[in-house]
């Protein structure tokens, strides 16, 4: 009988190990969805903003990021440059109510400058956009600021 109570205690064990695993692995794999739920987030975010919207994103590891700005006004917008806590992009482009622009530039951001970064969530935070509306005073500058990071993953 001494026998009996040590295999109980091994195979008791072993299944307590079995579940532990598993847990592990499936805590492993949602957090792929945790971080698509943040982009999502920020995708919904800074598609609705108004008077500029930025509707498209993406980061490259080879230094190719690329935004897609949105005049969401009614009036027409001069956007001189995009600033974040991760790079400042310049880009002098005026824009009709509805009208839209990509935005390619060379700059690269710290979480996507490596071959080794593909597959890798990129944050922006401290998103501010500088604008003029030359059609109320050409000189003045306006600033829209985010409260929500520009979110993607690192492409090749």
């Amino acid at each position: 009988m001494k026998g009996q109570g040590s295999v109980e205690y091994l195979v008791i064990f072993a299944a307590v190990l079995i579940i532990a695993v598993i847990i592990v692995f499936l805590l492993g794999q949602f957090a792929g969805f945790s971080q698509q739920s943040l982009v999502d987030q920020s995708i919904t975010y800074w598609s609705g903003q108004k008077p500029i919207a930025i509707s498209d994103w993406s980061f490259s590891a080879s230094g190719n990021d690329r935004f897609v700005l949105v005049n969401r006004d009614i009036t027409k917008i001069e956007v001189v440059s995009i600033n974040t806590s991760e790079a400042n992009y310049s880009v002098s482009a005026t824009l009709s109510p509805g009208d839209s622009f990509v935005l390619s530039t060379a700059t690269t951001v710290a979480d996507c400058d490596a071959a080794g970064d593909v597959n890798q969530p990129v944050e922006q935070d401290n998103v501010v956009i500088y604008y003029r509306k030359p059609s109320i005073d050409p000189t003045e500058m306006f600033t829209q600021t985010g409260t929500v990071p520009i979110r993607g993953v690192c492409a090749p």
